[in-house]
């Protein structure tokens, strides 16, 4: 006998929408130093926005959100000639993003790629 788990796990978009917008959530905690600087007020904001999941979850994901954003300014940091190189000819970072998508698996492909572009143009491009 099978248990259905449907109605306790959520479904891959809407874990993708709360991945999204926890990243969106801690790229504003970190680079505009938003909400205050509060993790408290962070974790709200995400919680208002993705009210399917408890304040535990949200919390849970903008942490990893705020590790995997720092560590891409890292990273990027790191490998900043040739990601600005692929950036400035609209080239897709896959060449240097392998070993960051490996090293934060919990986030899907496009989300750890977007993570290193939003880098790029605000760290080092701007």
């Amino acid at each position: 006998m099978t248990t259905d788990t449907s109605a306790t796990e959520p479904s891959r978009a809407a874990l993708h929408d709360l991945q999204t917008k926890a990243l969106a959530t801690a790229q504003r905690f970190v680079d505009y130093e938003g909400y205050e600087q509060s993790e408290t007020r962070a974790v709200s904001a995400l919680a208002r926005r993705c009210p399917e999941f408890t304040k535990d979850e949200c919390r849970s994901w903008f942490l990893r959100a705020v590790e995997v954003h720092r560590a891409g300014i890292d990273y990027v940091r790191a490998h900043a000639t040739r990601a600005c190189e692929l950036y400035e000819n609209r080239q897709p970072l896959d060449e240097i993003a392998e070993s960051f998508i490996r090293e934060h698996a919990a986030f899907p492909r496009d989300l750890a790629i977007g993570v290193l572009m939003w880098v790029v143009f605000w760290h080092h491009m701007k």
